[in-house]
């Protein structure tokens, strides 16, 4: 395990640099102003609980776990003497964010030299040993017939948005496909409307019209000044064709997801969804590999990759079936998607992508639309 992490190369020290410092100063930035309320809830109390103790599984991640749970988490408190109190929903979700950007430039990286599916299984794999002492920790609930239904109507969409997602990030640069996940939220709202006939609000429609501008800001090319220039890169873009699909599929398993966070926990049916996928794209690799298909690769450079996406990926698990279970689903996923905003620095720090003020203009304007998309 130590000759691993020691052969993490450049690209993987930025990554992983960015991401706790991005951590460290938002988590505080979100505790200026003194949200100290405790939230009474047994599943996020063991959940910080357990990031502070030793792990017989993960003995070498341990220092680093301890080192985020001391200095992101327990720094974002006024006076470290104080007993420590939960953080708000809105904290965890906007730690998920980041994690959650974090995971999905690692995720790129692996892809490189993998395919999706191989990539999917075995991230999704090393997350769900990573979890398993948090889960034990915590207990299992009584599987019932109403989750198995759930479940069924669930894990088909979340297959397929997760591969669109994956495949996505493997055709375009990171910078210019994430925050099309900004459409997720938006998508919601109209759903809503258009089905259960709910009002929305003239700040919604403000909301949906940044996020609008957002995206067509985003594709502006500096060589194609035309007014439909943005419209038809965008539409071109094999991968911003499959991330808005994505965002589409995403849009309903969001609101699938908050009755199974009810009936199971949410720390317990994050991770029951993640076996669940794993699962499937673990038995989808292997009939691929036998067909000749794909050939898995895992070396000396990306097997400590591997190990750090389903680092982020755990982390993102946690935070957000948390963060959902405390929230409205629209209005957890809207802070979420601050995720595009990091991914767009990502994708220039890990990746050396151009253009990137165009879409840091136009990813900070969607997400600004997310905002007043749940006033």
């Amino acid at each position: 395990m130590p000759a691993v992490v020691v052969s993490v190369n450049d690209s993987t020290k930025n990554l992983a640099s960015a991401a706790s410092g991005l951590a460290a100063a938002c988590l505080r930035r979100s505790y200026a102003q003194g949200d100290n309320a405790l939230f009474q809830s047994t599943d996020v109390v063991g959940a910080f609980e357990w990031l502070r103790r030793p792990s017989p599984m993960t003995p070498h991640a341990t220092p680093w776990v301890q080192w985020v749970s001391t200095n992101v988490i327990m720094a974002s408190f006024d006076d470290p003497s104080e007993e420590p109190f939960v953080p708000s929903w809105f904290a965890i979700a906007l730690a998920c964010a980041l994690f959650t950007a974090c995971c999905d430039a690692t995720s790129k990286r692996i892809m490189q030299e993998n395919d999706e599916w191989i990539t999917g299984a075995t991230v999704l794999f090393v997350a769900g040993v990573l979890l398993t002492p948090l889960i034990v920790s915590l207990g299992l609930r009584p599987f019932t017939w109403e989750l198995a239904e759930l479940l069924i109507a669930l894990l088909p969409l979340e297959v397929l948005g997760y591969y669109l997602f994956l495949s996505a990030l493997r055709l375009a640069p990171l910078s210019l496909v994430t925050p099309l996940l900004a459409f997720t939220p938006v998508l919601t709202v109209l759903t809503a409307q258009f089905l259960l006939g709910e009002v929305v609000s003239d700040l919604s429609r403000v909301g949906i019209g940044l996020v609008g501008v957002g995206a067509y800001i985003l594709y502006i090319d500096p060589a194609d000044r035309s007014l439909f220039g943005p419209l038809r890169a965008l539409f071109a873009n094999a991968g911003a064709r499959r991330m808005l699909l994505a965002a589409a599929v995403w849009a309903l398993t969001s609101t699938l997801g908050k009755p199974g966070t009810q009936l199971y926990g949410a720390i317990q049916f994050g991770f029951l969804v993640l076996v669940c996928l794993t699962a499937c794209f673990g038995v989808m690799s292997l009939i691929r590999m036998r067909r000749g298909a794909t050939a898995a690769s895992l070396t000396r450079k990306t097997a400590p990759l591997f190990l750090i996406a389903g680092l982020f990926m755990a982390a993102a698990e946690v935070t957000h079936f948390l963060s959902l279970s405390m929230a409205p689903v629209a209005c957890m996923i809207a802070v979420k998607r601050i995720s595009l905003v990091f991914g767009v620095l990502l994708g220039r720090i890990v990746f050396g992508e151009e253009h990137v003020g165009y879409r840091f203009a136009g990813s900070s304007l969607m997400v600004a639309g997310l905002f007043f998309l749940y006033q």
